[in-house]
C-alpha cells in the first residue's frame, strides 16, 4: 500500500515537473521564433478586457453556442474581469492541458518515459499555443479516466458534453472516443474483420469531412482558416500512415480488443487522408498524442522496439522542421 502511494506522489510531481517545463521554458526563444497563435490569444484577451463578452456574437441557438465556443469566451472574461494577466491566464490553461497528458500517458508507460516522450515539437507546440483546443481535449481526457470508476460516470459525461464549448474540435473527438470505447471494449469480432473496419471507417470518415466541411461552416458562418488551408508536407505527415498500418502488421487477439488501440488506428489514418486531401486536421494527431503513445505496451517487446525506432527517428525530423523556423 505504502509502495501504491509514493507511485502516485512520483507521478504527481513527475506530471507537475512537465506541466511546469510547458509553462516556464522560452520554447520560443530555444526554437528561434515567436508562437503566432500566442499573440493572436493575448490580443483577443486585451480585446475582451475593453468589451467584455459584448466582443463576441452568440446568436440565440445551440448551434452558435458551440460554434462559438461559448465558455471558452466566458472563462476568458471571467478571467479578464478578475483581474488575471492576460499571459497568466494562457499559462493555467497551458498548465492543466500539459499536466492531463502527462498524467494520462503516465498510467500506461511510466512517469519519466511519458515525460520524455512529450517533450517533442509537436506536444510542445500544441500546450504552449494552441492551448484552447489543448484544454478542451484535457477534459475529454480526465473524462476517461473517470470512466474507469463506475460512480464517477456522470462526471465524466458532463466533462464531454462541455468541452465542444470550449473547442469544436471536440464534436468530433468526444464521438470517435466513446464510441470506439464501447464497440470494441468486449467485442468478439475477429482481428481482421476490426483492422478492416477501423480502415474503412478512417477512410470513410475522412471523405465526408472533405466533402460536408465547407457546407458546415458555411450554415455556422464559421470563417475560420486553419480547416480548409493546405495541410503540410508529405514528409512531415507519412509518418502518421506508416504508424497506424504498422499497429495493424502488430495487431494480435490481445491489442485489437483494447478501444486505445482501434482509436489511434482510426485518428491517424483519417488525419494523414485529411491532410492528403488538403485539410489542415493536424492538430487531430498533437491532441491525441498521449492516447497514442499509450499502446506501445499493446504491441510484444520486438515489435515495439521498432515503433520507439521510428517514434525516435520521426522526433529528430520534427526538431529539424522546429528548429529551422
Amino acid at each position: 500500500m505504502r509502495i501504491r502511494y509514493l507511485g502516485y506522489w512520483a507521478q504527481l510531481v513527475t506530471s507537475s515537473a512537465y506541466s511546469a517545463a510547458i509553462v516556464f521554458i522560452p520554447w520560443d526563444v530555444v526554437r528561434g521564433s515567436s508562437f503566432s497563435d500566442v499573440t493572436n490569444y493575448l490580443n483577443r484577451i486585451e480585446l475582451i478586457g475593453r468589451f467584455g463578452l459584448e466582443y463576441f456574437d452568440f446568436g440565440n441557438s445551440l448551434l452558435r453556442f458551440v460554434s462559438s465556443e461559448y465558455l471558452w469566451a466566458w472563462t476568458l472574461a471571467w478571467m479578464v474581469e478578475n483581474g488575471w494577466d492576460p499571459q497568466n491566464i494562457l499559462n493555467v490553461f497551458s498548465a492543466i492541458a500539459a499536466f492531463t497528458a502527462h498524467a494520462f500517458l503516465a498510467r500506461y508507460i511510466g512517469s519519466l518515459p511519458a515525460f520524455i516522450v512529450l517533450l517533442n515539437p509537436i506536444s510542445i507546440d500544441l500546450y504552449v499555443s494552441q492551448v484552447r483546443s489543448a484544454f478542451a481535449f484535457s477534459l475529454c481526457l480526465t473524462g476517461i479516466w473517470l470512466l474507469d470508476f463506475r460512480i464517477w460516470r456522470w462526471p465524466a459525461y458532463v466533462l464531454f458534453a462541455i468541452s465542444p464549448f470550449f473547442h469544436t474540435s471536440m464534436l468530433m473527438l468526444v464521438p470517435l472516443l466513446l464510441g470506439t470505447k464501447r464497440i470494441i471494449t468486449g467485442t468478439s469480432q475477429p482481428t481482421r474483420r476490426l483492422a478492416a473496419t477501423s480502415v474503412a471507417v478512417a477512410v470513410a470518415m475522412a471523405v465526408l469531412i472533405k466533402l460536408t466541411a465547407p457546407i458546415i461552416l458555411s450554415t455556422i458562418e464559421d470563417r475560420r482558416e486553419f480547416i480548409l488551408q493546405g495541410g503540410r508536407t508529405l514528409a512531415y505527415t507519412v509518418f502518421w500512415f506508416i504508424l497506424p498500418s504498422l499497429l495493424i502488421i502488430f495487431r494480435n487477439k490481445l491489442n485489437m480488443r483494447n478501444w486505445r488501440y482501434v482509436f489511434v488506428i482510426i485518428i491517424n489514418y483519417m488525419t494523414f487522408f485529411l491532410e492528403l486531401f488538403g485539410l489542415a486536421f493536424f492538430r487531430l494527431i498533437g491532441l491525441t498524442i498521449p492516447v497514442t503513445i499509450s499502446v506501445l505496451p499493446l504491441v510484444g517487446a520486438r515489435n515495439r522496439v521498432v515503433l520507439v525506432i521510428i517514434l525516435l527517428l520521426y522526433d529528430l525530423l520534427l526538431f529539424s522542421y522546429w528548429l529551422s523556423g
